[in-house]
């Protein structure tokens, strides 16, 4: 497969194991689809300036996924819209709590601030 050009830093598959995300180095963030393991495409890839991507994860219905980065930025994005927050220090790990629905929390492991949570809704909307 190809993808990226620099360190893979974070992998994590969706719930049913159809899609996976990975980021690293080279500030890329690409989801697969890996629905037919013998025919893996990508479905996106989004390259988010110059900042590294440290983490990614999904939540556990697929319905959305988060990242981070080395500049302390992360975002959520689901079917709600685009949740972006900076936290100020790397962000070296993405957690979704374990709850489905209209209701999005993460908890965050930094560099510099410890473990964070975070109620999605606090965080800034960004357009689509």
């Amino acid at each position: 497969m190809n993808g990226h050009s620099g360190f893979v830093r974070d992998l994590s598959f969706s719930g049913n194991g159809a899609k996976l995300l990975s980021c690293g180095d080279d500030c890329r963030l690409i989801t697969w689809d890996f629905s037919d393991l013998k025919n893996i495409n990508k479905i996106s890839d989004i390259k988010y300036g110059s900042n590294w991507l440290l983490c990614g994860s999904y939540r556990a219905d697929g319905d959305a996924y988060a990242f981070g980065s080395l500049r302390g930025t992360i975002e959520i994005i689901w079917s709600q819209g685009i949740y972006k927050g900076h936290l100020g220090v790397p962000v070296n790990r993405i957690l979704f709590f374990p709850v489905e629905g209209a209701y999005v929390q993460i908890a965050v492991a930094t560099r510099g601030k410890g473990v964070m949570l975070i109620d999605g809704s606090g965080l800034k909307l960004k357009n689509k």
